[in-house]
């Protein structure tokens, strides 16, 4: 069996809807979630591994581990800023991934087409 794009946990944005803290349930209007401490400040434009997209419910907040546990980064985390993605002909395409199926296709099968708003944990920002 290869390894797909499930191993980066490759997070798909929906139209402008961002896999970022905003848009996730675990995240309050007022910039907490679900990492400890739980009075840590988390801006909407940051995102981690633990995303859950809709929005925050029921007023419940649970702490479930640190924010380094989480992975999450303070940045906007999204595949258009990442420096793997680039625009083809027919959408945008990671990088990263074409060349892993490239150099590495024994071991991995990843779909190469993502979109601009989704995110992964291979992100890594542009110079």
């Amino acid at each position: 069996m290869k390894i797909t794009r499930g191993a980066f946990v490759y997070i798909e944005g929906k139209g402008d809807t961002f896999a970022q803290c905003s848009t996730c349930t675990k995240w309050e209007p007022r910039g907490k979630i679900c990492v400890d401490p739980l009075d840590m400040m988390v801006l909407g434009s940051w995102s981690c591994c633990l995303y859950s997209p809709g929005s925050f419910a029921n007023g419940e907040r649970r702490k479930t581990m640190t924010p380094e546990e989480a992975g999450l980064y303070k940045g906007a985390v999204r595949c258009e800023n990442c420096k793997y993605a680039y625009k083809g002909v027919v959408g945008t395409y990671c990088g990263l991934y074409g060349m892993l199926n490239d150099q590495l296709g024994d071991d991995f099968e990843l779909d190469e087409r993502i979109d601009p708003y989704g995110c992964c944990n291979a992100f890594t920002p542009k110079e």
